[in-house]
């Protein structure tokens, strides 16, 4: 395989806190966010009565091109870029801002982290080609070429981590296809990796490119 070349659409690095209750104060999180560098996009409601919270969810902040949501009925705080490098940069300060400024323990009171990420990517080869010639799919095939009354070969390919379910803590997921647009040229590839320990989560986030080239190197060279 030739030098892969990728194209991040899109990577989300989160946090989901494991509180009863949201644990910051909106406004005093948005002022230390402007303090280490973001723009607040999703101003606060005035007159909110005392004692009352105002549900924020979405997009709330930006900075260097990325986007900072959150929810806080759900307790998730995500950064969403295009460089993975910037992401996890950035998103480590959000950490320190919380644990530094507010005192939270994220390591006892984080009850999962997750990166999702999508992206295209070349390898000089032809992914609908690749898709088609991979082995070990003959009963499939013939089982839904059966049912359709049709020839049909495999268009993508998607795996999990074996023995989870989605709505787990710990889950992996990867889809890869072809780009539909360019089919012959361009693989698309989303991923899903979560998990309650953040070091598993963010080593993942800088390896994927690396472990994406080396599956699709397999999978071409099964193909062949």
């Amino acid at each position: 395989m030739t030098q892969p070349s990728f194209k991040f659409a899109s990577i989300r690095l989160a946090l989901r806190f494991n509180y009863v209750i949201f644990p910051l104060d909106q406004r005093d999180f948005f002022a230390g966010l402007r303090d280490i560098g973001f723009i607040i996009v999703k101003e606060l409601p005035r007159n909110v009565p005392p004692g009352m919270t105002a549900t924020v969810a979405g997009a709330i902040a930006r900075v260097d091109g990325m986007v900072l949501d959150m929810d806080m009925d759900r307790q998730v705080i995500g950064l969403e870029g295009s460089s993975v490098e910037l992401v996890i940069e950035k998103f480590g300060q959000v950490e320190s801002l919380l644990s530094d400024r507010f005192g939270l323990d994220l390591g006892q009171n984080t009850m999962f982290y997750e990166t999702i990420a999508s992206f295209q990517l070349q390898t000089g080869r032809e992914p609908i080609s690749t898709m088609s010639k991979l082995p070990g799919f003959e009963r499939t095939i013939d089982c839904f070429g059966t049912v359709m009354g049709r020839t049909v070969t495999p268009l993508a390919i998607r795996m999990r981590l074996s023995e989870s379910l989605p709505s787990d803590k710990e889950w992996f997921e990867i889809t890869i296809e072809p780009f539909m647009i360019n089919p012959k040229a361009r693989y698309y590839v989303s991923t899903i990796f979560r998990s309650p320990e953040r070091n598993k989560v963010v080593d993942f986030t800088k390896q994927l490119q690396t472990r994406v080239s080396e599956v699709v190197n397999s999978l071409e060279n099964l193909s062949q």
